[in-house]
């Protein structure tokens, strides 16, 4: 219970993160609006993406799409489930923040 309250702490947008081993977890974020609208390539995220955070899948409604390819544009109010190192999920979640407000 407090790993997942202070992942929520960090990353803000996380309604649930699983470790998986020391360092390196499963969460699953619910799409802000400065996601819609981009894809998964767009967002720098995926096997070569900038941030090194791979898309498990994204729940879209009552669908699901399992490994969503880089050109996945993401709706508001998708579910993503990404895996990545602690500081790689924090840094995609800061990231997209920063770029929203402009710094």
């Amino acid at each position: 219970m407090g790993e997942k309250v202070a992942h929520e702490a960090i990353l803000g947008t996380v309604s649930e993160y699983m470790q998986v081993i020391a360092g390196y977890g499963i969460a699953m974020v619910e799409a802000r609006h400065d996601f819609s609208g981009q894809t998964l390539f767009d967002l720098g995220i995926g096997p070569k993406g900038k941030f090194g955070v791979a898309t498990l899948l994204i729940q879209r409604g009552k669908d699901v799409i399992v490994t969503p390819s880089q050109s996945e544009i993401i709706r508001q109010g998708d579910i993503l489930i990404v895996a990545g190192n602690d500081d790689s999920l924090t840094d995609l979640l800061f990231k997209r923040k920063r770029d929203n407000n402009g710094r």
